[in-house]
């Protein structure tokens, strides 16, 4: 998990949030990690990236 940033000019920035995920060893994990899994991983790096908006955002106005 983590993310980087790169300016793109004076005024804009990318922002890269990623996750890097191995599927646990058992059949059962496995169900419900390839099921639950990209949910849990969008929902993560949405919420990844907000935040990282907000705080450069809030930081940028003052």
């Amino acid at each position: 998990m983590g993310f980087e940033i790169s300016a793109l000019g004076r005024a804009a920035s990318r922002l890269r949030v990623f996750i890097d995920y191995d599927y646990p060893a058992t059949i059962a994990a496995k169900f419900l990690g390839a099921m639950f899994g990209p949910i849990y991983a969008r929902w993560s790096v949405n919420r990844m990236a907000n935040d990282a908006t907000n705080a450069f955002e809030g930081s940028a106005r003052s």
